[in-house]
């Protein structure tokens, strides 16, 4: 059904046309929602962040606590449980902490959903249907629902950050969906006669030039205000008290152990060892 409805002053459609370009659009619709907007992400944090807390509580009662099974086969169980605490042993506090200590949130692996989510969203306006706004309401619900997960996943993991060198190859892929909304402009400008005679290969070339044309647009665009700011690395050699007035932190005052140790038990500091 895909551009089967004739645009031009002079065409003519036939119901089966319209129902067959109509019924793109919905499969279409159908197929994001719910699956690839909302499904993937709840089933991959679910995935992620709930199920080892359960897997791993299971297992350590069932092999610290209980002890029912053969020491053969708990040795078996411990090798799923991370760290691997020993097993016939009483389990410790530490390894209790590592076992159940939150997981990593690697930023940089979210570019390529926000990159691809919302190209694949953009897709719909090369279709015709009665509620293609459907499609965009509903991607500004995903991001909000977006801001909200990652708000509230950020607060029980730990986070991995990107250099800055993933951070310009993010910008730039940014040309794509940007990109795909121009594409679409020409393809329905070639459908409406606007943009030359309409024909397949005329709309689908006229397409991929807007799309050539709106990347180069998008790259020069950020070669234009992008900052050449090299960095700066002071190589000068100073003294260690010029550059403690100067950063009013060291290496003892941001050390906890040792700043609780200078104020809870200075005699065994010693007179320089104490923070102030």
């Amino acid at each position: 059904g895909f551009n089967t409805i004739n645009m031009t002053s002079s065409g003519e459609n036939t119901s089966t046309d319209i129902i067959a370009e109509w019924a793109l659009y919905r499969a279409f619709y159908n197929f994001l929602i719910p699956g690839w907007l909302f499904s993937g992400v709840l089933t991959g944090k679910a995935m992620g962040l709930c199920v080892p807390v359960v897997q791993n509580y299971i297992l350590l009662n069932v092999v610290f606590t209980m002890k029912c099974l053969p020491r053969r086969l708990n040795e078996v169980l411990v090798k799923f449980i991370p760290w691997n605490p020993p097993c016939g042993e009483a389990l410790t506090a530490r390894y209790a902490e590592h076992i159940f200590e939150p997981p990593e949130v690697a930023l940089a692996w979210e570019y390529g959903q926000y990159i691809v989510t919302p190209t694949v969203c953009y897709l719909a306006l090369f279709m015709m249907g009665p509620s293609s706004w459907k499609v965009f309401a509903m991607m500004a619900l995903w991001v909000l629902f977006m801001y909200v997960l990652h708000r509230s996943t950020l607060r029980i993991s730990k986070k991995q950050f990107a250099g800055g060198y993933l951070e310009e190859w993010a910008e730039r892929a940014w040309a794509v969906p940007l990109s795909t909304i121009l594409s679409a402009c020409g393809f329905w400008g070639v459908r409406c006669e606007k943009l030359g005679s309409p024909g397949n290969a005329s709309s689908y070339w006229t397409a991929f030039f807007m799309f050539a044309c709106g990347v180069l647009l998008h790259g020069s665009i950020l070669r234009m205000f992008r900052k050449h700011d090299d960095p700066c690395f002071d190589g000068r050699d100073d003294p260690y008290e010029d550059v403690r007035q100067k950063l009013r932190y060291t290496w003892f005052n941001t050390n906890p152990v040792h700043v609780l140790k200078s104020n809870f038990y200075p005699e065994k500091m010693g007179e320089e060892g104490i923070v102030e």
